[in-house]
């Protein structure tokens, strides 16, 4: 395996070996990773103490990726793709089977670990009652206006054969709590995901001039294309401050009103964003972003990191504690309280979303500039 083979799929190859589930030719692709390493320096490795082990291995990685020594305030994307696991803190010793010196150290849980989000979700009816949609099996949830509502396998699923039966006034509301996602396919074919803490509102017969559905959070659009008499029939995504239109795209949008800025970064197709108030507009291109702060104003985005949500991971790239925090309170339902000491530091990093909270908090301790103390459902973060 080249030095240059993606940290992820390391990350999925040692998940593998350490479930036993991993093939021989899997198994050989990592001992190929693990074989870039210097190997004059194996034996001390092993010998030493943690502390040592992971400033050697910091330092090797440092000299192959030519990684500035800066950097070590954060927790490096190869380390984290040794480390992501959560089993030992001592991955690279253990992958050969000869090297048996070392016993796996782990981290002290806590009594009640804290869980990451799952599929969970509100259904807002027409008429306002409402199905909470965690607490129900797969299968059809409910015939409104004409419109067929399945569950399956943690997505809302909407069909009719007549959709022009429902009033263009009747509308449904999916909301999510902290700590809870879901995946909607909406009546036109539409296709959107909601992260922790967002709703998204739209009519159950989208107009012939306009669809047109509200959001708030973050909702990830993959937009169907659809025309009547010939004409094209606009997607309008309306959140705090601004509206999107688009015809037929993949798209992001960051709307949380606890963050500095609302964020539209878009994939695929093109999008036109327009500040609600004075109408300001910019129109966008497949990886740039939208930043309503103020004004519109339009960057360069990293396409991987906006949308690592919903892929199930999250991707930090030197991100302010606050920052992360704040994501971390979404998916995980916990309060924050940051000591005025480590606000403005700034971390960067990838580990999947769907481990326990001590995982991620553990990774970033690694550093060794940050900590952590939880206190029920409580983080509190200390230098």
């Amino acid at each position: 395996m080249s030095s240059n083979k993606p940290d992820r799929q390391i990350a999925l190859l040692a998940r593998k070996w350490q479930e036993g589930t991993i093939t021989d030719q899997e198994k050989q692709q990592l001992d190929d990773w693990y074989a870039s390493f210097d190997h004059t320096e194996e034996t001390g490795l092993l010998a030493k103490s943690e502390a040592q082990v992971k400033e050697r291995l910091y330092r090797n990685i440092l000299n192959r990726e030519h990684i500035r020594p800066s950097l070590l305030r954060i927790w490096l994307p190869r380390v984290a793709a040794v480390l992501l696991l959560g089993s030992s803190l001592f991955f690279l010793a253990r992958i050969r089977p000869e090297n048996r010196v070392l016993t796996t150290q782990r981290t002290p849980k806590s009594p009640a670990p804290i869980l990451p989000g799952s599929n969970k979700a509100l259904l807002t009816l027409a008429d306002g009652s409402t199905i909470s949609l965690d607490q129900h099996k797969d299968g059809l949830l409910a015939e409104d206006r004409n419109l067929a509502v399945s569950k399956k396998q943690g997505q809302l699923i909407y069909s009719s054969a007549d959709p022009s039966a429902a009033a263009a006034t009747d509308y449904h509301t999916i909301s999510t709590p902290r700590g809870g996602q879901y995946q909607v396919d909406l009546p036109d074919g539409s296709r959107v995901w909601l992260n922790a803490a967002s709703s998204i509102r739209f009519p159950l017969r989208f107009g012939r001039e306009a669809r047109q559905v509200q959001i708030k959070g973050e909702v990830y659009f993959e937009v169907a294309k659809q025309q009547h008499a010939g004409k094209k029939t606009p997607f309008i995504v309306e959140s705090a401050g601004q509206q999107i239109e688009v015809l037929g795209t993949h798209f992001n949008v960051n709307a949380y009103e606890n963050e500095p800025g609302t964020r539209t970064t878009l994939l695929e197709g093109s999008v036109r964003v327009k500040k609600t108030e004075t109408g300001e507009t910019a129109l966008l291109r497949p990886g740039q972003q939208a930043v309503l702060a103020g004004s519109v104003q339009v960057h360069t985005a990293d396409t991987e990191n906006a949308v690592a949500w919903q892929k199930g991971y999250f991707a930090f790239n030197n991100e302010t504690v606050e920052s992360i925090m704040r994501t971390v309170a979404r998916w995980y339902d916990v309060d924050v309280e940051i000591s005025r000491q480590i606000r403005g530091r700034r971390f960067g990093g990838t580990i999947s979303r769907f481990d326990q909270l001590s995982t991620l908090l553990g990774m970033m301790e690694k550093t060794g500039v940050i900590h952590f103390r939880i206190e029920g459902r409580r983080v509190i973060v200390m230098p």
